[in-house]
């Protein structure tokens, strides 16, 4: 269990044998307000490059952990978006690997009660010992680690997902190492109020608190495809993939943008008009630009996103 849970329940706990009053709560908690003491995370990356195995038909996600120097805390857990959407393949765990037996232990307890939920995902690669990985209930993979947390300017790296699912656009949240207990105001005591008034008043300050700590952002991560999608609804979702990566800034050339549109769209003309041929050496272009522009104009994520769904779509034309 996370420290911030740990803390929530001794706080209550300690209420229950002494009971406050909750205009005294309110109060304190008024004027304790969210103190730029607090350990915010203002901006974390999770840069993603994703490798493609074709004799076993599985991608491999590898993260690295930025915690900016701007930040005021250490980063303690990260989660990346892992949820199945509702009418896509559900793809077999045959051949996922785990970094240890202690995390596949995880999975098998975790994943068969969530299979109509979460990607299937294996992790064979954590940074260490200290890094520990489980599919959470809230359908996201929960990375954590118990000692020596990334602080502000640090990165880590080693952090390796794989899964026969497409790379699509995943959002991840990272929290801090809070101990509420260095934050949390004094309050006096009092008779007048109840056990579950006090409750719901500190949870609630605690939830404000937590969220407002917490970065939220967007990466890489395993989605399956619709197991009805056709050839012309898959070139919407590229173009909507490419809209997408230039608005998050992985496409930073709007001339290189406005070329991939152009092939795009030409695809899907030439799909609309019964001509496969066509639209196959068209895509095979746009996979050519993909990667001819590759870490120039095109980020890791923007090159993985559009290159690895552009060639499952040729893989599926007639």
């Amino acid at each position: 269990m996370r420290q911030m849970t740990f803390a929530l329940l001794s706080l209550v706990g300690l209420f229950r044998g002494e009971l406050f009053a909750q205009n005294n709560v309110r109060t304190l908690i008024a004027q304790d307000n969210l103190s730029l003491d607090y350990p915010f995370l203002y901006s974390v990356s999770l840069p993603c490059r994703i490798s493609y195995d074709p004799s076993l038909h599985f991608y491999y996600y590898n993260y690295t952990l930025i915690n900016r120097k701007n930040n005021k805390g250490n980063v303690w857990i990260f989660e990346i978006d892992i949820r199945r959407h509702s009418g896509s393949i559900i793809y077999d765990t045959l051949g996922l690997q785990f970094a240890n037996s202690f995390e596949e232990t995880l999975f098998k307890r975790y994943y068969p009660p969530a299979i109509n939920a979460v990607e299937s995902v294996g992790f064979p690669q954590l940074p260490s010992l200290n890094w520990d990985v489980a599919i959470a209930h809230n359908s996201v993979a929960n990375f954590g680690v118990d000692t020596l947390l990334p602080g502000p300017g640090s990165s880590v790296n080693g952090f390796t997902m794989m899964s026969k699912a497409l790379p699509g656009i995943r959002a991840f949240t990272a929290y801090p190492d809070f101990n509420v207990y260095e934050f949390y105001p004094d309050i006096d005591q009092d008779t007048t109020a109840t056990q579950d008034s006090i409750y719901n008043v500190i949870t609630s300050y605690v939830d404000s608190m937590q969220n407002a700590v917490n970065y939220h952002g967007w990466t890489i991560g395993p989605t399956a495809p619709p197991l009805d999608s056709s050839a012309s609804s898959w070139i919407d979702t590229l173009i909507s993939y490419k809209h997408q990566a230039l608005s998050l800034g992985w496409i930073d050339n709007q001339g290189v943008a406005n070329s991939l549109d152009s092939k795009l769209d030409n695809a899907g003309n030439r799909l609309v008009a019964g001509d496969t041929a066509a639209a196959r050496n068209i895509l095979n272009a746009f996979v050519n630009e993909v990667e001819a522009q590759n870490g120039k104009h095109l980020t890791s994520e923007a090159y993985a996103l559009l290159k690895y769904n552009a060639e499952y779509l040729i893989r599926k034309l007639p």
